[in-house]
This record gives structure tokens, C-alpha cells and sequence, in this order.
């Protein structure tokens, strides 16, 4: 499998392309949940006419992936040599949550420093959840069928 050195962790080429999708697609799912951008909202006549500039929701949601995902490897969650313990879904849940926390955190300072990728609470909220349900999805699905054999201890390994 193709893999990618990135801070001393082995980043899955696949893996992080499906959970950069993933998070890419929760900030325009969250966008359309919320109606962001919608401009049926007018109050008046002369509001209608006026044009207000939608946010650059793919500058948004591409910054949001790239941190996310620099979120997760600064967790670990890439790392080689992972092993399947009994608590495989609780620990993946913990290291998810917390990664998402920790994304979120620097979105919001990142935001401070460039207003342009300010996310609105209920934006970022659905999009946490959409990332949340999603990640997770795809972590169960990828780890039990395409990394099963690298993944089990080594004393269940066939020889």
C-alpha cells in the first residue's frame, strides 16, 4: 500500500484520501444543512437585489481537510504498525473525537488570523458531526477490509 513519511508517521495514501473527502464533503454537507449561503432570506425588496458574496466554501473546506488531517497524524492515527486490541471501535471513537477537538481548536484560531476562512458555529458544528459519523465509517469499513492482515497481533498472523 502506498504510503507517505509525514512527522515520523506512515500516512495511508488511501485512507487519507477518503478522510480528506470526508471532510472536504461535511463543510459543503453542513453548508446545505444550514443554508449558509442561502439568499432567500430577504427581508425587503431592495435586500433582494443585493448581492451578498457567498463564502469560498472550497478554500473552506479544503483549509478545514488539511487541518484536520494534520490533526490526525499529529494523534497518530496513521501510524504503521497498528494493532487490532479488544476495544478497537472505543479507542477509535476516543482518537477520533479527539483529533476533531484538537482540528477544531485551530480552525478557530486560524479563522482569528484569516477571516476569510471563518466557519459560522452551526456550520462548523454540522460539519463536525458530518466528519465525525463519516471518519469513523470509513476507519471501520478500511481497517476490516483492506488492512486486516497488517493489522492483526502478530501472534494471529498465518506464517
Amino acid at each position: 500500500m502506498a504510503t507517505v513519511k509525514i512527522f515520523n508517521n506512515y500516512l495511508r495514501v488511501p485512507l487519507a484520501a477518503f478522510e480528506m473527502f470526508v471532510f472536504a464533503a461535511s463543510i459543503y454537507g453542513a453548508a446545505y444543512i444550514s443554508g449558509w449561503f442561502s439568499t432567500s432570506a430577504a427581508d425587503s425588496i431592495p435586500d433582494a437585489f443585493i448581492k451578498a458574496l457567498p463564502p469560498d466554501l472550497s478554500l473552506i473546506s479544503m483549509s478545514y481537510a488539511v487541518i484536520m488531517i494534520l490533526s490526525m497524524v499529529a494523534l497518530g492515527h496513521y501510524k504503521s504498525h497498528q494493532y487490532l486490541p479488544t476495544g478497537i471501535i472505543t479507542g477509535t471513537i476516543l482518537r477520533v473525537f479527539i483529533s476533531l477537538l484538537l482540528g477544531s481548536l485551530v480552525c478557530i484560531l486560524i479563522s482569528v488570523i484569516f477571516p476569510e476562512l471563518t466557519i459560522e458555529r452551526k456550520v462548523h458544528s454540522f460539519a463536525l458531526i458530518l466528519s465525525f459519523i463519516g471518519i469513523i465509517f470509513i476507519r471501520l469499513i478500511f481497517l476490516q477490509t483492506i488492512e486486516t492482515k497488517v493489522l492483526k497481533p502478530c501472534w494471529c498472523r498465518k506464517k
